[in-house]
C-alpha cells in the first residue's frame, strides 16, 4: 500500500505525466520479471487524467518493449542452431509469416501472452522493428486505457466506500492488491516451471 500511495504522490506534481511515461518504460523494458506496470498505471490514473494514463502508458510500454526485440535481433544464431531449437525457429517463423502484425498487437493487448518472448522472436526473426513497435503500441494501449480506467472507478469506489464504512473500503483496497499480486506471482511462477523443464 505505501508502494502505491507513494507512486500516486510522485506522479501528482507538474512533470506527472512526463515521470509516468519514463517509469514505465523502464520497466516495461525489464524482461521476464513481474515488474509492477499495472499497480503503477493505477497509481497513476488515481491523480492524473486516465485517458491520458491510458496512451501515454500504452506508449511507453511498447518503447520498452523495444529491449527484448533488439536483444532478439543479437540471439538471431541461437534460434537457428539445428535441432529442437532449428524447429523452434522454423515454427516461430510460421506463426509470423500467418499473424505477424496483429498477432502482436494482440499479445501487447492481453496480460496473459507473453509479450517479452513475443519480442524476442520477432527480433530473432529480423521482423522489422518500426512494425513491431506499431503493433505493440496498438495493443498496448487499449490494455493501460483499461487498468487506468478500471483502476480509477476501484479506487473512487473504494474510498466512497470507505467513507461510510471503513472496514468495506479496507477489504476492496486489500482485494485489489492481492488481485495484482497473484496476477504477477502466478506469472512468475509459469516462467519458473517453463526454465526447470527446459533444463531437464
Amino acid at each position: 500500500m505505501d508502494f502505491f500511495v507513494s507512486i500516486a504522490q510522485g506522479l501528482s506534481g507538474p512533470l506527472g505525466y512526463l515521470v509516468l511515461f519514463f517509469l514505465v518504460l523502464a520497466l516495461s523494458a525489464v524482461l521476464f520479471l513481474p515488474v509492477p506496470v499495472f499497480a503503477v498505471v493505477v497509481a497513476a490514473a488515481s491523480v492524473l487524467d486516465p485517458f491520458w494514463v491510458g496512451v501515454i502508458a500504452g506508449i511507453a510500454s511498447a518503447i520498452g518493449e523495444l529491449s527484448g526485440y533488439f536483444i532478439g535481433v543479437g540471439s538471431e544464431n541461437i534460434f537457428k542452431k539445428k535441432g529442437k531449437e532449428g524447429a523452434f525457429y522454423n515454427q516461430s517463423k510460421g506463426l509470423f509469416q500467418k499473424w505477424g502484425f496483429w498477432g502482436i498487437s494482440a499479445a501487447a493487448a492481453f496480460p496473459v501472452t507473453p509479450i517479452d518472448f513475443v519480442g524476442l522472436v520477432a527480433g530473432a526473426l529480423r521482423y522489422g522493428w518500426k512494425k513491431f513497435l506499431i503493433a505493440a503500441i496498438i495493443g498496448k494501449i487499449p490494455r493501460c486505457l483499461v487498468v487506468a480506467y478500471a483502476g480509477k472507478v476501484a479506487i473512487n469506489k473504494s474510498f466512497a466506500a470507505f467513507a461510510e464504512n471503513p472496514v468495506w473500503g479496507l477489504v476492496v483496497i486489500l482485494a485489489i492488491i492481492a488481485l495484482i499480486d497473484l496476477y504477477y506471482f502466478r506469472f512468475k511462477r509459469k516462467r519458473i516451471t517453463a526454465s526447470k523443464r527446459k533444463r531437464k
